[in-house]
């Protein structure tokens, strides 16, 4: 689930690779010995992404959060991105947002969160390592997103995530 081909991947006894684009597939073909079959399939997504929601005020009021613009910041999974940054001056020029900020299984980082979540009186909203359908609550309550891990979340959140009541 990647935009990019990564060399690791090239191991002897691969029947078949998926991949997101045709450039990757151009990629792959190059960089690998012999011709291996590959499937351009795009990034796969969840049916949890498909769930219709309600609209993000009413997503807001059911999660407990403030009516205000919202804007969801993502480290992925592992927390590898120190969004902490980010939302530290998101917060501080940007007076009226709420910022969701989702930490992953970095401790430390959520700890950094949980710090500006005191420091601006709530408008941090921090949260740890959280299920994909807690992912899609949150991207259905915010204004913007925010997403510095791999390209392939944006893609989820583009694709199904902003889904509302009556439309596909």
């Amino acid at each position: 689930t990647d935009y990019d081909v990564h060399t690791i991947w090239l191991q002897e006894g691969i029947d078949r690779y998926f991949v997101a684009t045709k450039e990757m597939e151009f990629v792959l073909r190059r960089k690998s010995a012999g011709s291996p079959e590959v499937a351009v399939t795009g990034i796969p997504v969840l049916e949890e992404f498909a769930v219709r929601y309600p609209e993000p005020s009413e997503m807001r009021r059911r999660l407990g959060l403030a009516e205000r613009p919202t804007v969801l910041l993502s480290s992925g999974g592992f927390g590898l991105i120190p969004i902490h940054k980010v939302v530290r001056s998101l917060a501080e020029k940007i007076p009226d947002i709420q910022i969701l900020a989702v930490a992953g299984k970095n401790a430390m980082l959520e700890s950094k969160l949980r710090s500006a979540a005191e420091e601006f009186d709530g408008r941090v909203v921090p949260f740890g390592f959280v299920l994909v359908e807690v992912v899609v609550a949150l991207a259905r309550a915010m204004a913007e997103v925010v997403h510095a891990a791999g390209h392939d979340a944006v893609e989820v959140v583009v694709a199904r995530a902003l889904r509302t009541e009556g439309r596909r």
